[in-house]
């Protein structure tokens, strides 16, 4: 069943920071604060129990393929009607992202790098450990362990490119090469790997 896309003329299309967005009942592409929109009273957009509101997609249940119509909603500028959705909306597909693997997989992200002065370091600008947080892939089949022993030069290259490249790091002025790791520790439950670098004496 393909969905009649006049009939979302009147309706909540998109919600986002506090903001609504739907086609009038001319079909332009309006927007309003939510909590005029809730005062209005549209047939798509509900609140639960709890205060929070969320609105029924009018294409849900439909044919039509849902991740594209939004992406097509989300780019679309205030005035714009119903036939420019149509139009962008009959060229546009959606990108296909090539899942990771390997290490790209693994690593889910290396947070941002931490700086520590010592108390007995009274000078400033300066730092005497840096840590860094890298979150791991809750599912993963293989033994950690054993994956994180094998690619640990991987690893350990990704984290100091990670530091190599903060502003953070930039501001001491110092190379990245006389840092060294001084420790890694795997969490217990496995999912986080935390590294922690210091100055070569």
């Amino acid at each position: 069943m393909r969905y009649n896309y006049d009939d979302m003329k009147g309706q909540v299309v998109r919600i986002k920071k506090q903001q609504v967005y739907y086609f009038d009942k001319d079909g332009i592409y309006q927007c309003m604060p939510l909590e005029e929109a809730k005062k209005i009273g549209f047939p798509n957009l509900y609140t639960r129990f709890d205060g929070s509101v969320y609105f029924f997609k009018p294409w849900h249940g439909t044919d039509d393929n849902g991740n594209l119509i939004k992406m097509v909603i989300c780019k679309l500028e205030i005035g714009d009607n119903i036939k420019t959705f149509l139009d962008n909306l009959s060229h546009s597909k959606l990108e296909k992202h090539d899942k990771p693997e390997g290490i790209e997989r693994f690593i889910a992200r290396i947070e941002e790098p931490t700086f520590y002065r010592v108390p007995e370091n009274l000078k400033e600008n300066t730092f005497d450990y840096i840590y860094v947080d890298i979150n791991l892939l809750t599912n993963w089949n293989q033994d950690r362990k054993k994956y994180i022993k094998e690619n640990i030069d991987e690893i350990n290259q990704r984290v100091i490119e990670k530091i190599k490249n903060q502003r953070s790091f930039i501001k001491y002025g110092i190379s990245i090469n006389f840092l060294k790791i001084s420790r890694i520790t795997l969490s217990e439950r496995q999912n986080l790997l935390q590294y922690v670098f210091e100055l070569k004496k």
